[in-house]
Parts: C-alpha cells; sequence; structure tokens
C-alpha cells in the first residue's frame, strides 16, 4: 500500500490547535476519520499506542503519525 492511496491534500493539518500529544494526535484522528471511515476514537487510541513504542515526530514541528 502506497501513502498516496489513503493520504488526501484536504486531511492534511498544517496548524493544529491542540499543545499535548494526546490532543493532537485526536486533531490528526478527526480528520483522518472523515476519509478512512473509522471512529476517531479507535484511530487515537491506535496512534496513541504506537507513540509508547517510539515517537513518530522527526524536526521541526513533523511527525508522521501511523499506526497499525
Amino acid at each position: 500500500m502506497k501513502i498516496t492511496e489513503f493520504l488526501h491534500a484536504d486531511a492534511v493539518i498544517g496548524s493544529l490547535t491542540a499543545t499535548d500529544k494526546p490532543g493532537i494526535l485526536g486533531e490528526l484522528a478527526a480528520s483522518l476519520a472523515k476519509h478512512v471511515g473509522l471512529p476517531v476514537e479507535k484511530l487515537t487510541e491506535v496512534l496513541l499506542e504506537r507513540e509508547k513504542l517510539s515517537s513518530t515526530g522527526m524536526q521541526d514541528g513533523v511527525a508522521i503519525p501511523h499506526g497499525k
């Protein structure tokens, strides 16, 4: 699967309002949920579980949260 198969330009968020990790991942999950048809709560849970393994943040405020 390629990221371009499910990442839509209108799902990219340039500025988030949340300031903590759970809030940020919740905002990202809400945007993604509109496109993949999964509950926001489940997406947020998966992202938070993945973050427990290791941060998906890179540098300069860029991150690519992901999960299975």
